[in-house]
């Protein structure tokens, strides 16, 4: 399941804990929230500085801890994906569904034929219930893979509560990052 993104930096130039990414993740939802601000919540983070690359991940039973020198990685991996098929769904149902509702009322009596504007509102509604999923569950990728062929990755998609909006050019620069880190390493300018 993705996670919504608490914390969120990517630049050429290190934040104060010397990484150039770094990338704090929750769980969704509202109880997630609160547990993660009374500091009992199970999060991910990734960072990346100029020698290393480190993934941690907690839950309610305990922690893991990586730290994989950059020289270790064989590539970078960063994408996303949009649920489009998912909102013409929602689109359809919703349509389908109220459009039926409104016409089984017509035909139990309760009154005059539907207007055209109640069918006309709940196709806009339906389109903006469609529009609202389809903007807050674009999921964004990344992680790393090992020389030994381990993967280590963070699915992430936009934070409401934190109001963190992340897009795909965001997850393209931060794997881009760890990529010129890594070039760096192995030029010997880090």
């Amino acid at each position: 399941m993705p996670l919504v993104i608490k914390q969120w930096y990517a630049s050429e130039t290190p934040g104060e804990d010397g990484a150039h990414v770094r990338i704090d993740g929750r769980s969704q939802g509202a109880l997630a929230f609160i547990l993660s601000i009374l500091g009992i919540a199970p999060v991910t983070n990734i960072r990346a500085d100029k020698a290393n690359f480190r993934f941690e991940q907690g839950s309610l039973k305990g922690s893991l801890s990586l730290c994989i020198p950059l020289g270790r990685i064989s590539s970078v991996l960063y994408g996303f994906s949009r649920p489009w098929k998912e909102a013409l769904s929602i689109l359809a149902s919703f349509g389908a569904g109220g459009t039926a509702a409104i016409l089984a009322s017509m035909n139990r009596g309760y009154g005059q034929p539907p207007p055209v504007m109640a069918l006309v509102f709940w196709w806009i509604v339906s389109l903006a219930v469609a529009f609202v999923y389809y903007k807050l569950n674009k999921t964004m990728t990344l992680g790393i893979a090992e020389t030994g062929g381990s993967k280590h990755y963070i699915e992430f998609k936009r934070s409401v509560i934190e109001n963190v909006a992340l897009d795909e050019k965001q997850a393209k620069y931060a794997g881009d990052l760890i990529i010129w880190l890594m070039g760096r390493r192995s030029d010997g300018k880090a």
